[in-house]
């Protein structure tokens, strides 16, 4: 197996972040817009300018493309992967973090 090391500490490959873009955590209440039904409510644990990291109560229920609004950030994102709760999901526009954090 390949490993690689951070400083002097060895590192598997896999413990790697594969992610694109960095991640900021945060808890920030948001929503889940689906045509023709009430808004799910979601928090949003991780953001970054790529994508995010839900927390959802009705996770069975979250289609595979929606729109996300999260203070006055709004942008149609799809699911990457579901875990449990915890819905991953990539943007379609870029995040913005001064609108998520509800700045204008």
């Amino acid at each position: 197996m390949l490993h690689t090391s951070i400083g002097s500490v060895p590192v598997s490959p896999a413990v790697f972040d594969r992610r694109e873009f960095g991640r900021r955590e945060c808890a920030l209440p948001g929503q889940i817009k689906i045509p023709l039904r009430q808004a799910l409510s979601c928090m949003l644990l991780n953001v970054s300018s790529g994508g995010a990291l839900l927390d959802v109560d009705t996770f069975e229920f979250v289609p595979a493309r929606f729109k996300l609004k999260v203070g006055n950030f709004e942008s149609v994102c799809h699911v990457r992967h579901r875990d449990g709760r915890h819905v991953g999901v990539e943007f379609d526009v870029p995040c913005r973090f001064d609108l998520v954090d509800g700045d204008e």
